[in-house]
This record gives C-alpha cells, sequence and structure tokens, in this order.
C-alpha cells in the first residue's frame, strides 16, 4: 500500500490525537515535529508445553518477560517514548545464532530469515529445517493486547496472517523452445501480513502494556522444529513467533503534559 504525503499527515493528525488521548492532555500540546514513523519488532521463544505466552511492547518489561531476550532484531518502545500501532503482523521464523548465544545473530547458515506466511521451502533456503503441518497450531490462536488494564483487543484473530506461498512458474530458455519451472518467493516484506488497527493502542514505555498470544493447545515437543535437537535446536537455532508494528513513534513522550 502506497500513501501520499496529504495522507501520511492524516496519519500524523491521528497519532497525535490518540496521543493527547492517551495522556489526558489538548491534542495542541503534541508537537508534530516529535512525530516520526516508527516500528516494533517483538520475536519470543517458541516454548514447548506452553499455550499462552507473552511479547515484551517495551525495553522496561522485556528482562521480566520468559524467552524475549534482548537481540539484535528487536525494537521495542523506550522508556521515555510512545508508539501508536496503524498496522500490525504476525509470523514465525527460524533464528539462527553462534556461541550458543542468541545476542550472535549468525548470517551464515541460511536459517534466519523471517517469512511472515507459512514457510515454504524456498524460505527455508534447502537447510533441512522444516516446519512440521502441526505448527498451524501457530495460526488457529489469538492475541490479546491489554494497557494499563484496560482491553483494547480481546481476541485478535491469528488466522487472517495465515497465506501459503504458491509455486510460480516462470519461463526459462536454456535451449530453443525448454520451459523450464522456477520457483519464485513471493514474500512482500511492505505488505503481506500486516492489517490495520482500529482502535489504534498506544504502547507506553511508561505504561503497563500486556500482549499474550493464546493458542488452542500446548506447543508439542513431537514435530518439527522443536523435535531437531539433534542438528543444534536450542543451540544454534530457535523457533520465534514475531509481532512487528508499524506506525507513528512519539520521542520523549514523558514530557508530554
Amino acid at each position: 500500500m502506497q500513501l501520499s504525503n496529504p495522507g501520511l499527515r492524516e496519519n500524523f493528525r491521528v497519532a497525535a490525537m490518540m496521543l493527547a488521548k492517551a495522556n489526558g492532555i489538548p491534542v495542541d500540546n503534541v508537537r508534530l515535529d516529535d512525530l516520526t514513523q516508527g516500528f516494533l519488532r517483538s520475536p519470543i521463544d517458541l516454548q514447548t508445553n506452553l499455550s499462552k505466552l507473552q511479547f515484551p511492547m517495551s525495553t522496561l518489561d522485556q528482562a521480566s518477560i520468559t524467552g524475549a531476550p534482548n537481540i539484535p532484531i528487536t525494537n521495542l518502545v523506550a522508556a521515555v517514548d510512545a508508539f501508536v500501532a496503524g498496522q500490525m503482523s504476525y509470523y514465525l521464523m527460524i533464528y539462527s545464532y553462534s556461541g550458543g548465544n542468541q545476542i550472535n545473530m549468525d548470517f551464515t547458515t541460511g536459517n534466519n530469515f523471517t517469512p511472515t506466511t507459512y514457510p515454504s521451502p524456498w524460505e527455508n533456503n534447502g537447510t533441512g529445517v522444516n516446519w512440521d503441518p502441526g505448527c498451524m497450531i501457530f495460526w488457529l490462536g489469538y492475541i490479546k493486547i491489554e494497557i494499563n488494564s484496560k482491553i483494547l483487543y480481546k481476541q485478535w484473530d491469528l488466522l487472517r496472517h495465515y497465506n501459503a506461498p504458491m509455486t510460480q512458474a516462470t519461463p526459462g530458455f536454456p535451449t530453443p523452445s525448454n520451459y523450464i519451472p522456477k520457483q519464485k518467493n513471493q514474500y512482500d516484506g511492505g505488505q503481506d501480513g500486516f492489517y490495520p488497527m482500529e482502535p489504534l493502542p498506544v504502547f507506553s514505555g511508561s505504561k503497563q502494556n500486556v500482549v499474550e498470544l493464546y493458542l488452542p493447545a500446548n506447543i508439542p515437543t513431537t514435530i518439527a522444529p522443536f523435535n531437531m535437537g539433534g542438528i543444534g535446536y536450542g543451540t544454534t537455532f530457535i523457533a520465534k513467533a514475531v509481532l512487528h508494528f508499524r506506525g507513528i513513534t512519539c520521542q520523549n513522550a514523558s514530557g508530554l503534559k
């Protein structure tokens, strides 16, 4: 989706109104030059034998959440900032790391792409790290969003984010009249899996943000990739669920009065 400059300006005006409402102040107190386009990305480890997991939204609550280490791709709300979410995406990924420490993201193995859809062989890059069909469990649950004890979203349907990649055929002509099917990557990072939010949640580094993933059953230990310890699961790679928001960041929102 492409937005014109007038459309972007309208987004900023709406963000200012949401920030004013969240802080109980006149909208004129929100300076537009303190707002900028931004995003949040919150990855968490998919922990077996659990059916409820929590995503951190701010740097302050990250340390208290199990399975949410601070890794290079994490981008959360700073303690003094606020973020107005306009779109949300949800996806799974295989996260590769070295030295037994997730802080050391490893781009040499081919196991670290982040599809927003049910992963295809293309996304796995032929590495042998597979997703069992039983992983459909991760799209049959829902997300709950609660800010300062107020529930904004009781059940955000995760199935809307499911879109299995197709295999496309493209022409190749190494010899005359030959047609060779080739697989193409259909992932579009600009829009795939992102859905607009209404009402617009305002995540603040100074407020209690509780965003939880609810699944219909415990994550099983017997399906791939969770049963692939023999090739390094939990030591060189791990499965993660990721919440990815796009919207407007307010810098130094703690100063809004």
